[in-house]
């Protein structure tokens, strides 16, 4: 009759009675995944799923492999390699500056890999390795293709950036790090979306942007990575700082909870101070569901993410076998339009909460946590 969780709802002689989905048989749990799939409903394992965010993610420089490809100084062509990383850059990077770089990339997939989704992160179909190139200057990196007046972009599942942006200056005919700068987190971003690759067109436009917002601006601030505990000081250091520059990063709850369901199609032509404000507003959705609501360890989103997890799995490893020729991994079904898709998943998070229900929510958790929202 239904599934509410790992419960599935059977009608019996007496009235409806629930059961736990790992108590059916192989056939039954069959059925019910099917049933599911039909219905919009996410699979009843994923609710059984552990929930716990990682712990002390440390990846050290020292330990990172690197490999030269080919350095070609006059046609500012330089290619690298470390792990499943590979970088083109336009000066030389000497190995101890490179291991830094390929650190930083590696502790952003590594956490992603150990987030409990169930999601492995691989390069694009296709593509040994993820790749980056990293240009001398920021008139280099625009005329790259390099979006204007950022930090860093992706194009074609490819990482764009300049070295000033990720604290590298030229020394020579080389890149070194350079101890003054104050460079911004903006690759962990970037990383991130390309480590979440296919499960990011299954997201609404606030958990894509606000995964990157939080890693970039609340957990990236160390050698040692942890999620376990709430950055709730980093997060009233990011607002406090926010404030300095303009009032529209005040937090308004009609933005916030109105955003939750808002689609990519009504966010395409939002100019830069729309985008902006958005990506603040989806930090902080971000940060309320994976600490404050519910039973505040994040259950609701994980659940959430390990639903689009596992039809992103099930779509790439559908998509992968196509291009290498193979027929070994059979079609997965026919897909619901996608719009529909991301609104099925986020049934999960909301958990039929209306509007006025979850906005009262928001404002009481935060307001609990010495954050005002309006």
């Amino acid at each position: 009759m239904d599934v509410k969780g790992d419960q599935v709802v059977l009608r019996m002689a007496g009235g409806n009675a629930s059961t736990t989905f790992e108590k059916l048989s192989a056939p039954d749990q069959t059925f019910v995944r099917e049933w599911c799939r039909q219905n919009g409903r996410p699979d009843p394992s994923i609710a059984a799923g552990p929930s716990a965010w990682p712990d002390k993610v440390v990846v050290t420089a020292a330990d990172m492999p690197v490999k030269t490809i080919s350095e070609d100084i006059k046609a500012r062509q330089c290619v690298y390699q470390s792990g499943v990383f590979q970088f083109t850059t336009q000066m030389k990077l000497a190995p101890s500056v490179l291991k830094e770089v390929a650190r930083d990339f590696e502790e952003v997939r590594l956490l992603i890999s150990r987030m409990p989704w169930g999601w492995q992160p691989k390069p694009p179909a296709g593509q040994s390795f993820f790749e980056a190139r990293i240009f001398e200057t920021v008139k280099d990196y625009n005329l790259a293709g390099g979006q204007e007046a950022t930090g860093g972009s992706t194009q074609n599942h490819v990482i764009l950036t300049y070295a000033e942006r990720i604290g590298l200056k030229k020394v020579g005919q080389g890149l070194a790090k350079d101890p003054a700068s104050r460079n911004s987190n903006i690759l962990v971003a970037l990383v991130a979306r390309e480590a979440i690759g296919d499960m990011n067109a299954y997201l609404q436009p606030w958990v894509s942007m606000g995964i990157e917002m939080f890693l970039e601006h609340l957990i990236f601030r160390g050698s040692v990575i942890s999620m376990a505990q709430p950055p709730e000081r980093a997060l009233k250091e990011y607002l406090k700082n926010q404030l300095k520059y303009t009032t529209q990063f005040t937090p308004q709850i009609t933005d916030i909870a109105n955003y939750v369901r808002k689609p990519w199609s009504e966010l395409r032509n939002d100019g830069p101070e729309i985008r902006s404000k958005n990506q603040f507003n989806s930090l902080l959705l971000f940060y309320y569901f994976a600490y404050l609501d519910g039973d505040g360890k994040g259950t609701r989103l994980n659940q959430y993410f390990r639903a689009v997890a596992q039809e992103a799995t099930k779509w790439r490893a559908y998509s992968d076998a196509r291009k290498s020729g193979g027929s070994a991994v059979p079609y997965p079904g026919p897909q619901q339009p996608i719009e529909e898709l991301r609104k099925a998943f986020m049934e999960i998070l909301i958990e039929g909460r209306t509007d006025n229900e979850l906005s009262a929510e928001i404002v009481a958790k935060f307001k609990a946590n010495g954050i005002k929202v309006n």
